[in-house]
């Protein structure tokens, strides 16, 4: 499935689920169902994601170095700030294994290790230490990419390290299908989206 589809398909399925009442749920759900849908295609090199990811991994990688640069010459206690706030070895700690998985990941063939169900209970973990109130719609995006592939004719490693590919062989990225159900998911999204906001204001 295309990018549009898997976003369209991930944020609707997420607000539908979790049917947010407030108008800050309402924007971090959004934002963190988005994320989980486009995540897995993170291996695609071509994609978005898969550009973005090397600037995000590359960034944090140089930002850690130059904080730690700095912990080591005594102009900042970093470490002992962080050390002293459990909450915040935790945040690190997923955020750490959450570019670990996502620059390995992007190195690796497409629907693979980033179209299983491994990376879809670690990286939801990985969110959960983040930001917990956006696990579930992140989880839910990711889940809604995971089944939309596996109506795609090329199969998908959902049980990775496993090799067996499955797939439902009815549709093909790009194709009527797809498409179709961009466009639909597309109107179904601004009806959900804008129901939730009348909920939300009335």
């Amino acid at each position: 499935m295309q990018g549009k589809t898997h976003l369209v398909v991930g944020i609707t399925s997420a607000l539908l689920i979790m049917q947010p009442n407030a108008f800050n749920d309402l924007v971090m759900g959004i934002g963190a169902a988005a994320v989980g849908s486009l995540i897995s295609d993170i291996d695609v090199e071509t994609s978005v994601s898969h550009k973005k990811a090397d600037y995000i991994v590359r960034g944090s990688i140089l930002m850690i170095l130059i904080l730690a640069a700095l912990d080591f010459s005594g102009k900042m206690s970093v470490w002992n700030h962080i050390s002293a706030n459990e909450l915040w070895i935790h945040k690190i700690v997923g955020l750490c294994i959450l570019l670990v998985i996502c620059a390995y990941g992007k190195e690796q063939p497409h629907r693979s290790l980033m179209h299983s169900l491994i990376v879809l209970a670690a990286l939801g973990w990985c969110i959960k230490l983040l930001i917990p109130s956006a696990y579930m719609y992140f989880c839910i995006g990711l889940l809604s990419h995971l089944g939309l592939d596996v109506f795609n004719k090329k199969g998908i490693q959902l049980f990775y390290p496993y090799r067996k590919r499955f797939c439902l062989k009815l549709c093909s990225a790009g194709g009527k299908i797809d498409s179709w159900i961009g466009n639909t998911g597309m109107m179904a999204m601004a009806a959900v989206i804008g129901w939730r906001l009348f909920k939300i204001i009335i």
